[in-house]
This record gives C-alpha cells, structure tokens and sequence, in this order.
C-alpha cells in the first residue's frame, strides 16, 4: 500500500468554521423539473443518482428506479425486476460501460450478516443467483438487460464493481477464514482472483462489526469516471484516494482532540460490546465517518457523521473548510433555502446537482415569477405545477 506523504492537510475546528455568503463560489443556478406522469411518479425518492446524460432515482416504495434526461428533464424509462420476488438492494453507475449494475435481493430470503460471512466461503464458485441477482442496465443500448454471473462475495452488503472486477471489505473477525491475517480491502479481478489486498489486521474474535466497518464513497458520481475512488475508515480523520494499482492518502483533517477518536483506539481491546459502547459515547463529538463525497474541479463537499449521531455539512476549497449548514442565501441562488446545498448528489463537467421539493417551491413561487433572471421555460412551469409533481432538480455552477 502507498500511502502520499505530501496528503492535503486541512486545519479546522469544526464547532467554529464559518459559511459563506452564496454567490460568493455560486456563478447560477438552472431549475430542471422532472417530468411527472403516470409512469414517471415516484412515492419516496430514497436515492438520486446521476448515470451519464441520465439522472437515477430510486423508488424503495415502488421498488422501481426511474430514470430522467439531464437535460430536459424528460422521462426516459423506469426499471423494476423481472421477478417480483427480487427487490431492489444496491445500484451503481460504471461509466465504462454507461450501465447500471443493480444487485437486487430475494426477498423471501433473509440471513444475517454473519451467516452471509460464512456463506461467502461455503459457497465460492457456486451460482448463487437464486438469492442474489446482478444485472446490468445499459443506458445507451435502448436499455438493454443483461445478467451477470453473481459471485458469493455479492453477499456482502457494500460490494462495489471496480477496474472490470469487485472490490469487497472486510468487517470484522472471520472465524471462517483460516488466516491469521485479514485485509480489510481487497480487490477481485475480473475471473475473481485476488489483484490487490489494502490495510492489513489480525484475524481475532471480539471485533465488533462496526470495528472495522468500511465506507467506500464514490459509487454515487464524486468522480465523474470513477477511476479515483475517495473512501474513509471510519474513526479516521484521513480519506484515501484508491486507483486501479494503488492507494494514497489524499485529504488528512487536523482536528481538535474532541472531534476524533483517541490515537489508540485502533489498539484497544475491549472485553465486551457494553465496554466498546461506552468508551464511544465518552468520545461522543468525535467523527466517525465522512460519506456523500464529491470531488468538483477544486471544491470537495463531503457530509460527516459524529458518534453522537450529529450530521454535519461541509466544502473544501483551496485549503479552507466551510460549513454549508451557514450559508447566507442571496440572489445568486434566487434566495432559496441553504438546505439546497447538502443536498447535493452528483456531478458533470459542468454542474453538480441538488433538489428542491415541491413543497418548498410552492412557497418560493410568487417571488420565483417576479424574478427578471428566471427563464421563460420555468415560470411558465410555475404557472401549471401542482402540489403532485416530482422533485425539481437544481443545476449549480460553481465558480
């Protein structure tokens, strides 16, 4: 394993860093409904997702994903399994192949997470289709279905398709495993053999689940190839940069002692799960993972969890940390809520996108069909849109 000695080190201290005044990085905003009809609305939008000139929404409702043009908003299909048995678990965007893969679950088939650590072993080189399917969705091939060979680490909740194979996180102590020594990243070829194994710890029972849970975090779009994946150990203030061959450490935050976790913690050994919950909570306002990162041109935004279950919101910016919780709303953003900012999603070359729901718009619309600077297309827009229309994607120009 690489690791960059010359990371980006960022000083701050999250419970005094400002926001800024919007229009300051904002250069516009472009209002992008999605087209509401019988076959395009949703019930609960659980994910949004950019996938090429498409925008993903996945419907946990419906158990349905429904896919919108970029551009016009326009609807353009809705996927839902063959087989009603399969519901919906994960779904990734491979730009190399402008497909999505989409592992679904049979729901008729429920096992727990330690069962599914020994089945990964029990049934390796086994089809195990009848529990788990992997199809892939390709978007540029009047939306082809293809299935794929579904490997027993597909078992794994966080599976991620990588360089044309799979990347797989270990947890915690496999007593399924004969090795001392496990990895907590290790990297499939494309025929499932092992290409690369990353951060190394000892194979020992009482490790809890969560002790060395991984987060890998750009299967969402952060990059606009997904060649560079950002992901983050939880508990630690560092995010790596993964490529195909290597890792480094790109970002390392220098917080104070309050926002992370003691330097020993990755030593200790706790006697049971009561002592591990307890010296948690004693170090409750510490990090304890950065999730929903994207990298756009020189801003990184990125959302940050405590152990106190406390979510914050922040941008990194030439080596400055900004709280986007704080941002002062002006008419860049056509004086729309800060909100709109954490809930950014995606990217492209151009924008990064957010949403704003109906509710919020139908507040905002008298103002909205006064402004001089909104465009024709959307006023006109306001003045037919109901209170059952799907979400309004926001596309926003950083400057």
């Amino acid at each position: 394993m690489s690791l960059a000695q010359d990371s980006i080190k960022v000083y701050a201290d999250p419970e005094s860093i400002t926001g800024f005044k919007a229009s300051r990085f904002i250069e516009k905003i472009d209002f992008l409904p999605l087209q509401t009809t019988k076959q395009s609305k949703y019930l609960t939008a659980s994910q949004f997702m950019m996938a090429g000139d498409a925008i993903v929404i996945r419907d946990n409702q419906n158990h349905i994903l429904y896919l919108f043009d970029k551009s016009s908003g326009k609807f353009l299909y809705a996927f839902k399994n063959d087989k009603k048995r399969y519901v919906i678990d994960n779904i990734q965007y491979v730009p190399s192949k402008n497909a999505l893969l989409i592992k679904s679950l049979n729901k008729h088939y429920t096992i727990t997470d330690k069962k599914n650590t020994e089945l990964v072993h029990k049934w390796q080189g086994r089809d195990i289709s009848r529990f788990v399917s992997l199809q892939w969705l390709f978007l540029g091939d009047h939306y082809r279905r293809q299935s794929a060979p579904v490997p027993s680490i597909a078992l794994n909740n966080d599976l991620f398709y990588y360089d044309d194979g799979f990347i797989y996180r270990n947890y915690g102590n496999d007593k399924h495993s004969k090795d001392s020594v496990l990895y907590r990243l290790v990297q499939y070829d494309s025929h499932n053999r092992i290409k690369h194994q990353y951060f190394p710890f000892f194979n020992l029972p009482g490790l809890w689940s969560d002790y060395y849970r991984y987060r890998l975090q750009l299967s969402d779009n952060a990059s606009l190839d997904n060649k560079n994946l950002l992901f983050q150990l939880d508990f630690s203030p560092a995010i790596y940069e993964l490529t195909p061959d290597t890792i480094t450490e790109k970002y390392q935050f220098v917080f104070p002692m309050s926002s992370v976790m003691p330097q020993d913690f990755n030593q200790l050994s706790f006697r049971n799960n009561i002592d591990y919950q307890k010296y948690k909570d004693k170090n409750e306002q510490a990090f304890s993972d950065y999730y929903g990162l994207i990298e756009h041109g020189n801003y990184l935004f990125f959302n940050a969890n405590t152990l106190a279950n406390r979510n914050r919101h922040f941008m990194l910016t030439k080596n400055i940390l900004y709280d986007i919780n704080k941002v002062t709303t002006d008419s860049s953003i056509y004086n729309l809520p800060p909100r709109i900012l954490p809930r950014i999603f995606g990217q492209d070359q151009r924008y990064v996108y957010s949403i704003i729901d109906i509710p919020t718009i139908i507040k905002l619309k008298e103002s909205l069909l006064k402004d001089k600077t909104i465009s024709k297309d959307f006023k006109d827009y306001l003045s037919v849109m109901t209170k059952d229309d799907n979400d309004i994607i926001l596309k926003i120009q950083l400057k």
